[in-house]
């Protein structure tokens, strides 16, 4: 399955990691592009995960119209990314949002 990760804070890039090492087709979106070229490039994230490797086969951009078009399934640790992956045209069946921790029910 090809996952997008929206988000490349900690719990954004964990979920991705985890998620490549289950043998998914992964890619992290990162708001930076000299971001996701470090985790492209040194299979880490310095900025929010520093000395953790990341599995081989995560992939990270820039770009989300690419992450978002290439994606059978959208994750992201943040309603309001759930809210703008589904502003830009993902079905909202195809967008999970994976919270750390216990949030109050709001109402979709």
């Amino acid at each position: 399955m090809k996952l997008t990760v929206l988000g490349a804070g900690s719990f954004g890039t964990a979920i991705a990691n985890h998620a490549s090492s289950m043998e998914h087709d992964v890619l992290l979106w990162c708001r930076r592009s000299e971001q996701a070229n470090a985790i492209n490039d040194r299979k880490e994230n310095p900025d929010y995960l520093h000395g953790v490797r990341l599995h081989p086969s995560l992939s990270a951009s820039a770009d989300l119209d690419a992450c978002l078009a290439s994606a059978d399934r959208v994750l992201t640790p943040s309603r309001f990314l759930a809210d703008a992956a589904i502003a830009n045209g993902v079905p909202p069946a195809r967008v999970t949002v994976v919270e750390n921790g216990i949030a109050p029910a709001v109402p979709r």
